[in-house]
């Protein structure tokens, strides 16, 4: 239903990558692409123009072409966050536990960690 003619839209968000007005998202450039770009850049090139030449972004080509400087690295930086365990933070306690008894199973070392 709509308000003084201003169109319902409806809110659509899933794990596929979809914006909230539905469109789907681009995905990640491809390793070729990127080399393509720095490649380029390497012959003389500059960012803008790579970026103009293989249809990216400019601001996309400057952090390739800053990173690869800085770094060296040609490929893309890994995505998300690392996944932590919930006993990283116990981790001294539970090697000391492994020290005083090497054969500690795991049902001895809930007990003690428990207590």
């Amino acid at each position: 239903m709509s308000v003084k003619g201003i169109p319902n839209r409806r809110l659509i968000c899933d794990s596929s990558s979809q914006t909230t007005k539905g469109q789907k998202m681009s995905g990640p450039y491809s390793s070729d692409l990127r080399r393509r770009v720095l490649d380029a850049v390497d012959g003389g090139s500059s960012a803008r123009e790579a970026a103009a030449r293989f249809g990216v972004g400019v601001a996309t080509a400057i952090r390739w072409v800053r990173r690869w400087r800085e770094t060296g690295e040609r490929t893309a930086s890994k995505q998300g966050h690392p996944i932590r365990s919930k006993l990283d933070a116990h981790e001294p306690s539970r090697l000391g536990l492994v020290e005083e008894t090497i054969d500690i199973t795991l049902e001895e070392m809930r007990r003690r960690l428990a207590a």
